[in-house]
């Protein structure tokens, strides 16, 4: 604490703390890292048939690769221990947009969300904007089944 600041005056850090600093700060994410770049024991490597120099964030891949496919049954993995180490790691998963609707109305929310007006006549329409709305992800839901009146 700087001892020439009075309560009042303007901060002299108005910002805060930068982000990642302070004692601590991503050691658990750091200790995952290292975790999973380290390679496989011969004996995991035997065990699950694992070529040499595969690391443990390769057998976690393969082993949910597995479980995708119905090779691994429920009681031998555990997503919400991947679901940590992933976006401790590498960050959380963008949330997915929800829209209900007509195709017209999703597709004039994607141009809208793409900085667009909903009324430009020059967008590809429907379906096709959808595809090309960038990185957001898109569920189209309608309620009950059916489509919204136009």
């Amino acid at each position: 604490m700087n001892p020439n600041w009075v309560k009042g005056m303007p901060s002299a850090n108005p910002l805060g703390r930068p982000k990642g600093s302070g004692a601590g700060r991503n050691l658990l994410s750091g200790a995952y890292k290292v975790i999973l770049t380290k390679p496989l024991n011969e004996e995991l490597k035997t065990e699950f048939h694992m070529e040499d120099g595969a690391t443990w964030a390769d057998l976690i891949a393969i082993t949910v690769a597995k479980r995708a496919i119905g090779k691994v049954p429920d009681d031998k993995i555990c997503f919400r221990a991947i679901t940590e180490l992933r976006e401790t790691t590498e960050g959380k998963t963008p949330d997915k947009v929800i829209a209900a609707g007509s195709n017209e109305e999703l597709a004039n929310l994607a141009k809208i969300m793409q900085g667009n007006s909903a009324e430009e006549e020059d967008e590809p329409s429907g379906d096709e904007q959808v595809e090309n709305a960038g990185d957001v992800a898109f569920s189209f839901d309608p309620p009950d089944g059916k489509e919204s009146p136009e």
